[in-house]
C-alpha cells in the first residue's frame, strides 16, 4: 500500500469528505474502506489509516506507561481521539466535527500522502506549512541521521 501527493478538495455542510480517486482505490483495496482517524501530535493536522495501519500502532502506543507524562500524552491524543470511519458508497467518509474544531478544519482542505497513511489539513494550514517545509534546515541545521540518507 501506497499513499504518496497531495490533493485539494473540500467538505461539504455535514463535514463529509470525498476521498480522491487517487487514494480511492488504494484504500478500497487495501482495507475496503475501513479507516480510523484522530488528530495528530502537534495539533496541525489529522491522521487517517486504514484501520490495520492504526490497529498497529495503537498496539505499540498502549504498552506505553500511564506514569510517564509524555507517554501518556501521546496516548491520549492518538487513541484517546481515534474514531472508526467507513467510506460509503460514493466513497466520502464523515470527518468528526470534534476533531476539525481542534486543529481548525473548515471547508478548503488538502489530503497528503504519507506511505501508509494520509494527513487531512486546513487548506491554510497546509499552505503555511509548505512555505516552512523548505526553509527546514537552515536555521537548526541537519541532525547526523538526515546526513546519511539519500534521497
Amino acid at each position: 500500500m501506497l499513499l504518496t501527493g497531495q490533493q485539494t478538495t473540500t467538505l461539504d455542510a455535514k463535514g463529509r469528505l470525498a476521498i480522491p480517486a487517487r487514494f480511492r482505490s488504494v484504500l478500497e483495496e487495501s482495507c475496503q474502506g475501513q479507516l480510523v482517524i484522530t488528530v495528530n501530535h502537534d495539533r496541525e493536522s489529522l491522521l487517517i489509516y486504514p484501520r490495520h495501519e492504526y490497529e498497529q500502532r495503537a498496539q505499540i502506543i498502549n504498552k506505553l506507561s500511564d506514569f510517564d507524562p509524555l507517554e501518556r500524552r501521546l496516548k491520549l491524543l492518538f487513541i484517546g481521539h481515534a474514531f472508526d470511519l467507513e467510506m460509503d458508497s460514493n466513497a466520502r467518509v464523515v470527518v468528526p466535527s470534534r476533531l476539525r474544531e481542534i486543529v481548525g478544519i473548515h471547508r478548503d482542505v488538502v489530503l497528503v500522502g504519507q506511505h501508509h497513511k494520509l494527513e487531512l489539513w486546513d487548506e491554510a494550514a497546509w499552505s503555511k506549512k509548505l512555505d516552512s517545509l523548505f526553509t527546514i534546515g537552515s536555521e537548526v541545521g541537519v541532525s547526523d541521521k538526515l546526513k546519511s540518507l539519500a534521497l
